[in-house]
């Protein structure tokens, strides 16, 4: 008989618990008053992602907090540096070409609204924060990147009382520029940025509270201006985040939004610069943040919201089409207002990090997501959401799996085949 070699990868797929099994360790760190935004970057260059938490802090003094990496993926002490408004978003990039990250915060107040533009004096130590005006009201999100083509670093802030984004052009020593400002929906509460059209220029994208729940995608001219916003619906109620990401696999930018209520969606992208339709997902009860990032290792773009009233975050798998599969929650301190991913501890595997606006606290969580190569049987093990196995077989064997005495299914592997299991608890493989 002739020989034949073949691979099998697919997913196991779990409910609460073992959503949580492939998160196992999650810390908690106390924070200063109101947390309001969370960054995981790594600030010292030392392969580990480091911690920035903004606070609002309830008084006159309004705080950036820095919590450095020990090393061992915790945090054990944090510096705080004073910004003069506010401060909601926190973005990372190198503003004066040091070839170390900076810190931009988006800060809203009665009196002050800028953002304030910290540099990283070396080791993940911050001069004191410069600011600048957004000529605008109610500054909430800052988004990074060049947007005129200069190779120097650039701002973007999205301004919730004013209905528009300001643009500040970096001048490469850590300096910026007046701002420019663009029309959008009203009430913004999300702003991302990627290449929507493919001509090589970032592009933003806003996600608008209202109660017509719309999105504005601004194209970039290839000057560093924007042209006339264009308006798409979200698929549900108040759009309170956005973020971007190749969803179905096709080289386009795509959209995912989270919807207050217990909804989100993605508009896909044409790579023209316009969006499709809205394809909903489930989340618990009204998600305020969204993040995308590969959870398990494969190839395919997942996505975690974090829940305000759910008290939890949504850990949602794509499956590379576009589609997200039944979510699975993490458990969170109270009202989680901002999530964030990074690797804590140096494993590769993106971790996720939560502040929690009325607990004032924040939650990380470490990704124990494997994946297990099965070489022989008979093999029989338990995996968590999110788990990979690779199948290896050869020879003329027939290999069979069961997926659990629940419901007894065998399939009989002759030739390549993959699928995806989910709610499940075992897997037994034999010949």
């Amino acid at each position: 008989m002739k020989k034949t070699v073949f691979s099998i990868v697919f997913i196991v797929s779990f409910g609460l618990l073992n959503a949580q099994s492939c998160f196992t360790t999650f810390s908690t760190y106390s924070t200063g008053i109101n947390p309001q935004g969370v960054l995981l970057k790594d600030l010292n260059s030392d392969g580990k992602a480091d911690m920035v938490v903004s606070i609002a802090s309830g008084t006159s003094t309004h705080l950036v907090s820095v919590y450095l990496n020990n090393g061992s993926g915790a945090y054990t002490t944090h510096v705080d540096y004073t910004v003069d408004a506010i401060p909601i978003g926190i973005a990372s990039a190198d503003f004066n070409g040091d070839g170390k990250p900076d810190l931009a915060v988006a800060c809203s107040g009665n009196t002050a609204n800028d953002v304030s533009i910290l540099l990283n004096a070396g080791a993940g130590t911050f001069s004191t924060a410069v600011n600048y005006t957004v000529g605008s009201s109610g500054p909430t999100c800052v988004v990074t990147a060049d947007f005129n083509n200069d190779t120097k670093i650039d701002i973007a802030v999205s301004n919730q009382n004013s209905s528009n984004i300001s643009v500040l052009f970096g001048t490469g020593t850590g300096a910026f520029g007046s701002p420019a400002t663009y029309a959008t929906g009203s009430n913004i509460t999300g702003l991302a940025t990627a290449d929507f059209n493919g001509d090589g220029f970032y592009d933003v994208a806003t996600s608008n509270y209202n109660t017509s729940s719309s999105v504005s995608v601004l194209l970039n001219t290839g000057t560093g201006t924007f042209t006339t916003a264009v308006s798409y619906s979200s698929g549900g109620l108040k759009c309170a985040a956005i973020t971007t990401g190749d969803f179905n696999g096709d080289s386009k930018t795509d959209l995912a939004i989270a919807n207050r209520g217990s909804s989100g969606a993605v508009l896909l992208g044409t790579g023209s610069g316009t969006f499709g339709s809205p394809i909903s997902y489930p989340t618990s009860a009204n998600p305020n943040s969204i993040v995308a990032t590969d959870i398990n290792s494969d190839g395919k773009t997942d996505l975690a919201t974090a829940n305000l009233t759910g008290g939890n975050v949504s850990i949602l798998m794509g499956d590379g089409t576009g589609n997200f599969n039944v979510s699975t929650s993490l458990n969170a301190g109270s009202d989680p207002v901002w999530i964030s991913a990074g690797d804590v501890n140096g494993d590769s595997k993106p971790d996720l990090a939560v502040v929690n606006l009325l607990s004032n606290d924040a939650y990380v969580y470490l990704n124990s997501a494997t994946t297990t190569t099965i070489t022989g049987v008979p093999y029989k093990s338990f995996y968590c959401y999110g788990d990979s196995v690779l199948l290896n077989a050869g020879g003329s064997i027939n290999y069979n799996w069961s997926t659990g005495s629940a419901n007894n299914t065998y399939y009989m592997l002759s030739s390549s085949l993959s699928f995806v299991f989910s709610a499940l608890s075992s897997l037994s493989v034999f010949s």
